[in-house]
């Protein structure tokens, strides 16, 4: 199994790691879908900050659901 790959799904950044990681996405790759940084991408996955909510519905989108 993968070290990156989430064991629980608490937060928004989990969910992220784990769709991305699921379909073979490098942070770029999801970063380029949701027209930000690869930095954003990174803190969010490591819980450092969180989106603003205007990047709610392509965050969902990406997910395919609605985390929370």
């Amino acid at each position: 199994m993968n070290p990156a790959y989430p064991v629980e799904l608490r937060t928004l950044g989990d969910h992220l790691r784990k769709v991305r990681l699921d379909r073979g996405l490098s942070q770029l790759d999801v970063a380029r879908m949701l027209n930000v940084t690869e930095n954003s991408i990174t803190g969010w996955e490591l819980n450092r900050n969180q989106p603003t909510a205007r990047l709610a519905n392509g965050i969902i989108d990406f997910l395919e659901y609605i985390p929370f």
